[in-house]
């Protein structure tokens, strides 16, 4: 009798991002950190904590998580959830590189352990809509 064979899940690739921008690592590390800043470029209330452990949560709790790296200026990482995945759902993983760059700052982000396939389009497209281009051009007028 042949063993039954469990279905694996499908594997989703992180989502990898890099970007210039013409700011020192600390202040594109306060634009991603400060709830000031945050609600300036996004719109929105936000909590990015202070210590690891602590919470995030953006855009009115439509994500939230747990920070669970945080050096300034160079590192920052936490989880991330929607508020619509269900409970059984694992918490993907937001991973940010900040890396002085002659002229500014190289700003990566690796979005890992979504959910699904569609969870990987809609983000794919949602950090430079959502967080990047907005977040540079808020820069950008505070100069």
């Amino acid at each position: 009798m042949a063993a039954k064979r469990k279905k694996s899940a499908t594997h989703v690739p992180a989502i990898r991002i890099t970007v210039k921008m013409p700011f020192p690592p600390a202040r594109v590390f306060r634009a991603l950190t400060d709830p000031r800043d945050i609600r300036a470029w996004s719109g929105a209330p936000a909590r990015v904590a202070t210590k690891v452990g602590g919470p995030f949560r953006m855009w009115d709790g439509w994500n939230t998580g747990r920070v669970v790296a945080r050096r300034p200026p160079t590192t920052l990482a936490y989880t991330w959830r929607k508020d619509s995945w269900s409970a059984e759902t694992k918490d993907s993983v937001v991973r940010w590189k900040l890396t002085r760059i002659p002229g500014g700052t190289r700003v990566s982000v690796v979005h890992s352990k979504l959910p699904s396939a569609w969870e990987y389009r809609d983000h794919k497209g949602g950090w430079p809509k959502y967080f990047l281009k907005p977040m540079e051009r808020y820069l950008k007028k505070r100069v």
